[in-house]
């Protein structure tokens, strides 16, 4: 319950902080956050203190899944918005339900399990230096020669 209720607060927050920090800094920023305190919960040292970092996990949970799913929406046009956000936004998020069951039956105690689940995350840090901001977001703030900068990226790896 108290990771639902993380999900619900999180989630609140998540647009506005989008919003002024742009989608990759969102996204990452509760990536990570989600991470510190998923290994957080590895050294809780009673119920009351795991009960918090809970909250925290769920807050950012549903925040990062968010903030990529509109990332994704961004970055992407025409028939390729749908499969984008199907293939690597809901495709891996279901892959990762499915397997959580056999992720529990590998590791049944759920100080190592938090562990693992936590770091995770690792794989995705590099992202902080390869993903552009998203150009709807930047084009919006008014920064028109950083767009310029990742549509012609764009366009060079497209081969247009």
């Amino acid at each position: 319950m108290t990771f639902f209720a993380g999900n619900m607060v999180g989630v609140l927050f998540l647009g506005s902080f989008s919003d002024w920090f742009g989608r990759k800094t969102a996204y990452m920023t509760t990536l990570t956050l989600w991470m510190v305190f998923g290994v957080a919960g590895y050294f809780a040292t009673n119920r009351y203190v795991w009960l918090v970092i809970r909250f925290f996990c769920g807050a950012m949970s549903l925040s990062f899944n968010t903030a990529k799913s509109v990332y994704c929406l961004e970055l992407t046009s025409g028939k390729w918005k749908s499969r984008v956000g199907h293939y690597f936004g809901e495709l891996p998020w279901q892959f990762g339900h499915l397997t959580l069951g056999l992720l529990v039956y590998t590791i049944p105690n759920m100080q190592y399990l938090e562990l693992c689940i936590g770091l995770s995350a690792l794989i995705f840090m590099p992202l902080w230096y390869f993903l552009p901001e998203s150009p709807r977001w930047l084009a919006s703030k008014g920064k028109f020669e950083e767009t310029k900068e990742v549509l012609l990226k764009a366009t060079k790896m497209n081969n247009r």
